[in-house]
């Protein structure tokens, strides 16, 4: 088990919307992709999505990404240093790899964390969640291997609304689950 700090961009005021996301760059890919809807680049070592038409449909202008960007960026290198303190990233290559996350909203960060991830060269890409509606299910499928979302309501507004409880997770217990998962042999090795 590894784990891979991936940061939601949000929209300004709705921070929990998704207009993209990003990770760092574990592979040192240095090369860039964009298409009207997307743009994909590794800018300063990191991978980074951003839905254009998301951005223009809640009026975000570039400077206003640009500032949660750098927001972002802080708190990813925050979060490498504390999670993952230097350790180098394991070797992927033709490796099964198994993406988990607490829910799929937009898919926003699944879809930086598989540009990273498939930039190693792995056999075989799969992403597991719990919930998240049928449509980002659909469209992550065209990117990953295998997509397993055990319900997709129809009904979709949010990830935390299918929760019972749904707090943030803090720094001191995410220490304790890799301490623990390290402990049970399934860290870093």
């Amino acid at each position: 088990m590894e784990v891979m700090i991936v940061r939601k961009i949000g929209i300004p005021k709705y921070r929990e919307v998704a207009m993209g996301a990003m990770c760092a760059n574990y592979f040192s890919l240095h090369s860039k992709h964009q298409t009207t809807e997307h743009v994909f680049c590794s800018a300063s070592g990191n991978f980074k999505y951003m839905a254009r038409g998301r951005m223009t449909n809640f009026g975000v202008t570039d400077a206003d990404a640009k500032e949660i960007i750098a927001e972002e960026l802080d708190e990813l290198r925050r979060r490498e240093q504390k999670y993952r303190r230097g350790a180098r990233f394991p070797d992927l290559t033709n490796k099964t790899v198994i993406l988990a996350d607490d829910g799929i909203a937009t898919g926003a960060t699944l879809r930086v964390a598989l540009m990273a991830v498939r930039s190693h060269n792995p056999s075989c890409v799969i992403v597991a969640a719990p919930v998240g509606p049928e449509s980002t299910a659909r469209e992550l499928r065209k990117e990953a291997d295998e997509v397993v979302v055990i319900r997709t309501p129809q009904a979709f507004s949010c990830v935390g609304q299918w929760y019972d409880s749904f707090p943030e997770t803090h720094d001191e217990e995410v220490l304790k689950l890799l301490a623990q998962a390290e402990e049970a042999g399934l860290g870093r090795s």
